[in-house]
């Protein structure tokens, strides 16, 4: 809860700049690829998220402040389904494909480990994912 905190605040310090908040939520939005985002679970998680917000801040959360926030929270929402749209299968091809292509390599440059071993000792990747769990789940 506190990392989502975290990321709904990070939305809303950089809405002074649209470029910076569109980068923002579209990494976000790639990191939550395998989740299956909707148009009635983001209205159920940013209907929460609001509620949350305006029990804590009681009397001195204005209409217009919540309407702002239900605004971002959209947006962000629609971001995600978007991405995840246009882009899941996409980069299921290319692991898909890359596997493919790397298979047959058992030894690099003078011996060194295959294509597989450099990536599990590389560890997780930015996302979270490692190259080992990413074939799993493919």
């Amino acid at each position: 809860a506190l990392r989502m905190m975290r990321g709904v605040g990070s939305f809303v310090g950089s809405l002074h700049d649209p470029k910076e908040l569109r980068l923002l939520v579209e990494s976000v939005a790639f990191r939550h690829l395998d989740f299956d985002v909707t148009p009635p679970r983001v209205a159920l998680l940013r209907d929460a998220i609001v509620e949350t917000v305006y029990m804590e801040v009681g009397q001195e959360g204005s209409a217009a402040g919540r309407d702002a926030l239900k605004t971002l929270l959209n947006y962000a929402g629609g971001a995600f389904i978007y991405i995840r749209r246009n882009y899941a299968g996409r980069l299921k091809v290319l692991a898909s494909s890359w596997a493919t292509a790397n298979k047959g390599r058992s030894t690099g440059n003078g011996g060194g480990a295959d294509a597989e071993g450099e990536a599990q000792e590389a560890g997780p990747r930015p996302g979270g994912v490692s190259d080992s769990r990413r074939q799993e789940k493919g």
